[in-house]
């Protein structure tokens, strides 16, 4: 993206001249504040991939490189702190990790947000009307939109002169018990076991070699007779004979 483009020519910028910094009245590049000298400072970047980044940079002398792999106990402060507002327990988060030692912290997210979809799922039900005559289907009715609008309030409700900005509301979800999200032990093993299921499916089944199979090539399906192949010269024939009188008329125009 061009973002990155304006980094990578800023940094390349710094690295061939550290001691100075380009002019920002100007558009030329190259040209700096001669009456400043500036002190070299260390510019740390922290990154996942760092083949994206532009070659000469990474060059030895140029950046130092520095990587770093979480133990295990970075990884459960790491996912304890996901779950800081949920009431997680230190211990859970740990025996957690031990029995998915090798998932992503993704993986450990990714149990957090369905546990939240499934409970906005439950809730938006409860505002769905009659099945449709036709289709059957029971959509959710204006009802959901009035009761987030109507209980808009604002910062400082009591102070009519200045209320403050309007704050818009939304469900209580982090509590446990019925209608909240319940995270409990058990729930988040058996969603994690369940993330865990759908990772193997993916690799086992290989998806997309299954929906390929169905895929045949024009040979395969003219032998087993779904589409016949049309009766006249071939596309090999067509093309020569199109070269024949290709020649034939720059021959008549050259005399």
């Amino acid at each position: 993206t061009v973002n990155t483009q304006m980094v990578m020519g800023t940094l390349m910028n710094i690295c061939d001249h550290p001691n100075s910094v380009s002019n920002e009245e100007d558009d030329e590049i190259h040209a700096y504040r001669e009456d400043e000298y500036i002190r070299r400072v260390p510019i740390i970047l922290t990154g996942n991939d760092l083949s994206t980044l532009y070659a000469p940079l990474l060059r030895d002398g140029r950046m130092d490189k520095f990587y770093w792999t979480p133990t295990r106990d970075d990884i459960c402060d790491m996912v304890h702190a996901m779950y800081r507002d949920d009431d997680v327990s230190r211990a859970t988060v740990e025996r957690l990790v031990e029995t998915f030692p090798d998932q992503p912290l993704d993986f450990f997210g990714a149990i957090r947000s369905r546990l939240y979809d499934d409970v906005i799922s439950r809730w938006a039900d409860t505002f769905r009307g009659e099945p449709d005559p036709v289709t059957g289907q029971r959509l959710v009715s204006k009802a959901m939109g009035e009761s987030l609008m109507n209980k808009r309030t604002h910062e400082r409700p009591d102070d009519e002169e200045d209320p403050g900005k309007l704050l818009n509301w939304r469900p209580d979800f982090v509590h446990h018990g019925a209608g909240g999200v319940d995270m409990s032990e058990a729930v988040l093993f058996e969603h994690a076991k369940d993330l865990a299921r759908e990772q193997e499916l993916v690799n086992e089944k290989r998806l997309s070699d299954e929906y390929m199979r169905y895929q045949k090539t024009w040979e395969e399906l003219v032998e087993s007779g779904e589409v016949k192949e049309a009766q006249g010269p071939s596309i090999e024939e067509k093309i020569a004979k199109m070269v024949d009188e290709d020649d034939s008329i720059r021959e008549a125009q050259a005399r």
